[in-house]
């Protein structure tokens, strides 16, 4: 029998390998030792996420949330996820506490987010080129500013509505891993 971290390092070696069902298995057995280990928790989500499994990789996220509020990059996910299901308002919650946070970088990022929420393209990339520019601990959130510039940049241009009674979601990503990484280089990064 394995404790908690070492059943959460054998889903990430799992993950690494594309072996998604493996790591949530490993991840159930993580949960059933420490059923609030927010990373556990939010690892468990993710890899929901990339098997397709949208509603219970919105809820793993939200508890992932509750055991640990200060989950940035959980949030962000959270956020885009709901976004991509047309739960704009769910989006737009989570995105006002990130506004709000004391890192400039976070800020940045949230505003580029709300910014592609209104389809205005451009200053999404301000924003998201802006966070870039910062210097940075989080490697994590860095590289998902770049890739979600990268996946912008390639995008022809979007006109900009002139009224817009809701957030669209036509810059949205079709999937968290086409602007964001893996759960595995996430868990492997916030060591």
């Amino acid at each position: 029998m394995f404790n908690t971290s070492e059943y959460v390092q054998l889903a990430a070696h799992a993950s690494g390998r594309g072996d998604h069902l493996a790591a949530l298995g490993f991840l159930r057995e993580a949960l059933a030792l420490e059923p609030k280990h927010a990373a556990a928790l939010y690892f468990f989500a993710t890899e929901c996420a990339e098997l397709g499994l949208v509603d219970r990789a919105a809820s793993g996220l939200e508890e992932a949330l509750v055991a640990d509020g200060s989950m940035d990059v959980a949030r962000f996910q959270l956020s885009l996820l709901y976004w991509q299901h047309g739960d704009a308002t769910s989006a737009q919650r989570h995105l006002s506490h990130l506004r709000k946070a004391e890192n400039e970088e976070v800020r940045a990022y949230a505003e580029a987010i709300v910014a592609l929420m209104a389809n205005d393209i451009e200053r999404a990339k301000e924003r998201l080129s802006h966070g870039l520019r910062i210097p940075s601990e989080s490697g994590v959130l860095k590289r998902n500013m770049h890739n979600l510039f990268q996946h912008l940049s390639a995008q022809p241009p979007v006109p900009k509505p002139v009224v817009e009674a809701e957030p669209q979601t036509a810059g949205a990503p079709k999937t968290l891993s086409t602007a964001l990484p893996g759960a595995y280089e996430q868990l492997r990064a916030a060591k």
